[in-house]
Parts: structure tokens; C-alpha cells; sequence
């Protein structure tokens, strides 16, 4: 014949624990769960912690920098003042790897336009390893170039 077991949470210890039933040292307390056999109380005990502890939360945060560059981090909880949400996680693992995808995604986004920047500058035949910044007459000229045909292969 089996045991019957309860699981009593402990305040003083704030922790839910396993007991026989006629144990002299259980503590005063809720009873959260009555049964026989050890294993599935243990498993009561286990199951009824995990469900007392706060679920921590994970999440992707973003926003732009001065130089409008896009800024990634994980935060618990909430994103603070000025960091608006991407995607929300219950394990690190998967918010850092969300979080890396979206700095790859970013990075390889800005090496396309630097490329793109200097395949124009080759064009144009401006010979430099540093991008200028382009002004509206400069965009205007290539988008010339473009229609009539001279920027073409």
C-alpha cells in the first residue's frame, strides 16, 4: 500500500514542500495537494513551485541612434524610455539569437548600400575608399546619367 502525501507551501521558507501525511514537522499552511505515492507528489511539489515562480520574460528591444544607425537589446521585463519592442522571448537563448539575425539582417543591409555607393562613385568617376555624402544635385546627375543612358554597363 502506498503513502499518502501533501504538498504544503512553507511561508516561512516561501517554497512549496512535500510531506507524509501523518508527519509531526509538517508546517502550518495551505495544503496545495493531497495524493499516494512519493513520485507523483514530488512532481505535485515540482510542478506547484514552477508554477509560484514569476516567468521571466525576455525582450528584443530597438531604436535609432543619432547617426541612424538601428540599436539592438534584450532587457527583462519592459523596454525602458526611448526602446520600442521587437519580439518578446521566455528564454535568453532564443532572444539573443532573434537579436543576432536582426544585427546581421542590419549589417548586411549597410554593406549592400556602402557597395552601392561605391559602384556609383566608380561610375561617376570619383576614385576615393571614403563615401561622400551625396547631395540632392549629386543624386539629381545620376539619375541623369541613369535615363540617358551613360551610367549603363
Amino acid at each position: 500500500m502506498e503513502d499518502e502525501y501533501v504538498v504544503v507551501l512553507d511561508k516561512d521558507r516561501d517554497f512549496c514542500r512535500l510531506f507524509r501525511s501523518d508527519s509531526a514537522e509538517t508546517p502550518a499552511g495551505e495544503v496545495l495537494w493531497t495524493g499516494n505515492g512519493l513520485r507523483r507528489g514530488y512532481d505535485a511539489m515540482i510542478r506547484l513551485n514552477k508554477e509560484r515562480r514569476p516567468i521571466n520574460s525576455f525582450v528584443v528591444c530597438t531604436r535609432m541612434s543619432p547617426k541612424g544607425r538601428a540599436a539592438y537589446r534584450i532587457v527583462k521585463g519592459e523596454p525602458g524610455t526611448g526602446w520600442s519592442e521587437v519580439e518578446r522571448f521566455y528564454d535568453f537563448a532564443s532572444a539573443r539569437d532573434a537579436m543576432k539575425a536582426l544585427v546581421k539582417a542590419r549589417n548586411e543591409a549597410e554593406a549592400a548600400e556602402r557597395e552601392r555607393s561605391f559602384e556609383i562613385m566608380r561610375r561617376v568617376g570619383i576614385l576615393s575608399k571614403r563615401i561622400p555624402k551625396f547631395t540632392d544635385a549629386d543624386m539629381r546627375y545620376v539619375g541623369w546619367l541613369r535615363e540617358t543612358g551613360r551610367f549603363a554597363a
